[in-house]
């Protein structure tokens, strides 16, 4: 976290605290939210599908019907992301 002008800050029993940079805008409802932002012309959505069993393999799966559904513009699986697929923050 980057640091924080001291007026950006509260006390308590631990000392001076930093307050989220985003805070005072959460709190006053001047935040903007991503479904406050207008869409633009053509954009496209992801929509990820997720699995109904924990701990699964999947062994095949077939994604015709999704590829075939109107507005459908691709499909993309691990298989398709060169490199690794490791999204995460670590």
């Amino acid at each position: 976290m980057r640091k924080l002008p001291q007026d950006f800050a509260i006390s308590s029993q631990k000392g001076l605290l930093p307050i989220h940079e985003s805070a005072i805008k959460h709190v006053t409802g001047q935040a903007i939210y991503i479904d406050d932002m207008p869409e633009w012309p053509n954009e496209l959505h992801v929509a990820t599908g997720l699995s109904t069993e924990a701990h699964a393999d999947i062994v095949s799966i077939n994604l015709d019907k999704v590829r075939a559904y109107p507005g459908v513009v691709d499909v993309i699986v691990q298989a398709d992301i060169p490199g690794d697929p490791d999204v995460s923050p670590y």
